[in-house]
């Protein structure tokens, strides 16, 4: 594969490992440096060892990148412009040292390089690579710039109108949600499979944004297209469900408009545990994990503990057979003598009906939401050796399976 082929290439961002374990490691085929020694390099060092934050790091490197000048990374080295990126860095998985879940100046190298609407040619022309300074405005996320782009760019050269709808589509997209492309970059599910990252996040605040095609899904997960698509569509319909989305756009050669649907990472998680036919095998492995994550992002205190008391109550709900059945319940609020209100568990029950617990059960306890959530939801093993049990995939594979593909 050469720089110079698109078709081809899929280029990635490839971390370099730590100085003491770098003893015998190759920089792998078709690949290029971009660390801070190189001329692809970023001069404004994060904290602790620069005085920049890491966005603000990335947001000069974009600026010096996009500007007349260009990025400079050493003073004994030219500067670089976005089509000395395009004509040299095509094609090519680029090297840095920076953690690959952190984001890194190397992909904005990625997505300059690797320009999928720059048409058939080698790389960008001068043209384009300063319409992309002009049209950049870095009071616009990424998506709303790609739209000012690709619309100065069709009113100068018309574009294939398929190319151009979609590309708005993606615009759309991501400008409405604050996403940026997954730029081909993959990752591993549980074991199961790589998945192509379709579009993420553009800030690190929202890791479960990340989205993924629904053929990679069908793959990893062993579930049928057609009926992946069939629940995909359930769930768009469900007004509570913020985790499926769908890419729409005209197609003229169908001459109608199509939708590509897209799952979020929470969504994925859902496919493998309720529909994949290895769903059993993956619950057991990834729950320790699942606990981990839960712990350390406050989402189980967030849903244990309401959105204002941060106290949980465990309800002993006596069923018509006199059996004894333990609920977690949020609690909302205590009333004026000490007892706590939680929301009405009734499915018909309105966003904002609550009562006194004492309403639903005679015996209960109250717990503060971080204890009851190391208590009855925390990991019972390490996370290292949650890892170890979560990334493992299938045990064994049986295609003949209800659900596979």
């Amino acid at each position: 594969m050469t720089s110079n082929d698109p078709t081809n290439a899929q280029p990635k961002r490839i971390q370099m490992p730590p100085r003491h374990e770098r003893k015998g490691w190759r920089k792998p085929e078709n690949s290029k440096l971009a660390t801070r020694a190189t001329r692809w390099g970023n001069p404004y060092k994060v904290q602790p060892l620069g005085p920049h934050t890491l966005e603000e790091s990335l947001a000069l490197y974009r600026r010096d990148l996009f500007s007349d000048e260009g990025v400079q990374a050493r003073p004994d080295l030219p500067r670089v412009n976005t089509k000395d990126v395009s004509d040299n860095l095509r094609g090519y998985d680029l090297i840095c040292t920076c953690p690959l879940d952190q984001a890194c100046h190397v992909d904005l190298l990625l997505s300059v390089a690797n320009i999928p609407w720059s048409g058939e040619g080698p790389s960008i022309t001068e043209d384009q690579a300063a319409l992309i300074a002009e049209c950049y405005d870095e009071t616009r996320n990424w998506g709303q710039n790609f739209a000012v782009y690709i619309e100065t760019l069709h009113e100068r050269d018309p574009m294939e109108l398929g190319h151009y709808h979609y590309a708005m589509a993606v615009a759309d997209l991501c400008g409405d949600n604050g996403l940026i492309p997954g730029f081909d970059r993959t990752v591993n599910w549980f074991g199961y499979g790589e998945m192509t990252i379709a579009f993420e996040a553009q800030n690190d605040d929202e890791p479960l944004k990340t989205m993924f095609w629904s053929e990679d899904l069908a793959r990893v997960s062993g579930v049928d297209l057609k009926r992946l698509h069939d629940w995909w569509q359930q769930q768009l319909d469900d007004d509570d469900r913020e985790d499926v989305w769908g890419l729409t756009y005209y197609s003229p050669r169908h001459d109608r408009e199509r939708t590509l649907p897209l799952f979020s990472h929470s969504a994925a998680l859902r496919v493998m545990t309720f529909l994949s036919p290895w769903r059993h095998e993956f619950y057991e492995a990834t729950k320790e994990l699942m606990s981990h994550a839960m712990e350390k992002s406050g989402l189980g205190e967030f849903l244990l503990g309401g959105e204002k008391s941060g106290f949980t109550a465990l309800a002993h709900m006596k069923s018509t057979d006199g059996a004894i059945t333990k609920v977690m319940m949020p609690i909302h609020d205590f009333s004026a003598d000490n007892i706590p209100i939680v929301r009405a568990p009734w499915d018909d029950a309105a966003d904002d009906e609550f009562l006194k617990i004492t309403e639903l059960c005679e015996r209960y306890e109250v717990h503060r939401a971080s204890d009851a959530v190391h208590a009855f939801l925390g990991p019972r093993v390490s996370e290292e050796e949650a890892k170890q049990m979560a990334f493992r995939g299938p045990s064994t594979i049986d295609t003949t399976q209800e659900g596979t593909q």
